[in-house]
């Protein structure tokens, strides 16, 4: 429908797209449409669908120009005007957020303020075909959306970039953040501390020095106990 208050922008067609001339009618139209019943209980008729790219891409994604593409798409948002933007998919994710980190694991379901409007990215219904934990990730998005058309979303704006630092440049400060990140298997590989704003150590998973001092710092701590907070995620 036009216009519309939800738009969702995925990639590029697929060979049953094209054969239809209709975004999103093969197996990921079907996975898309289980999310927005499921999550939403909207149907794809209250919704407009579209793609970043009107031609199939290879898989290398070569001769693509976003910049042509998006072209297109702009003229589509105009005509829509919706509020909320669900992005599908790295590529169109990255056209909406190039200010953003390039990895779909950090913006997934962060709502991004673009030109006025809410932009949701998520993962591509599809990847959850190769890696059905994906299943978990695409669904937080779309509860993001869920919140967005009810209002309870605050877009969220990039602030300035944190600066890499030692261990001992972050340290002293009354509250400390922790985040462990790991692989696909769960195994962590890194972790970043910090309890200065604007700056944060990262310790890699076999660095037994670095972690043992990041230990004693958070013993330390531990001392004056009620005046610490810590956020570990």
């Amino acid at each position: 429908p036009v216009p519309c208050r939800l738009m969702i922008v995925g990639e590029a067609p697929a060979e049953e797209e094209c054969k239809r001339g209709r975004p999103f009618v093969g197996r990921s139209g079907k996975e898309l449409e289980m999310y927005l019943d499921r999550c939403l209980d909207l149907s794809r008729d209250d919704v407009y669908i579209t793609n970043l790219s009107k031609v199939p891409l290879d898989s290398k994604k070569e001769m693509f120009d976003p910049d042509m593409m998006g072209e297109m798409l702009q003229k589509e948002i105009y005509d829509v005007n919706p509020q909320i933007i669900m992005t599908l998919g790295a590529i169109s994710s990255y056209w909406f957020l190039r200010d953003a980190p390039h990895d779909m694991e950090v913006i997934n379901a962060i709502p991004h303020e673009w030109e006025g409007k809410i932009v949701v990215p998520s993962f591509h219904p599809a990847a959850a075909f190769h890696d059905s934990e994906l299943m978990q990730w695409i669904g937080e998005a779309f509860s993001t959306v869920n919140d967005a058309l009810n209002g309870k979303v605050t877009k969220w704006k990039p602030g300035p970039p944190t600066i890499i630092s030692k261990l001992e440049d972050v340290a002293g400060g009354d509250i400390w953040a922790i985040d462990t990140e790991t692989m696909r298997d769960g195994r962590p590989y890194c972790t970043t501390a910090t309890s200065r704003e604007g700056r944060a150590a990262m310790i890699r998973a076999d660095n037994q020095k670095e972690l043992a001092k990041l230990k004693y710092f958070l013993s330390s701590a531990e001392k004056k106990k009620e005046n610490i907070e810590f956020t570990c995620r």
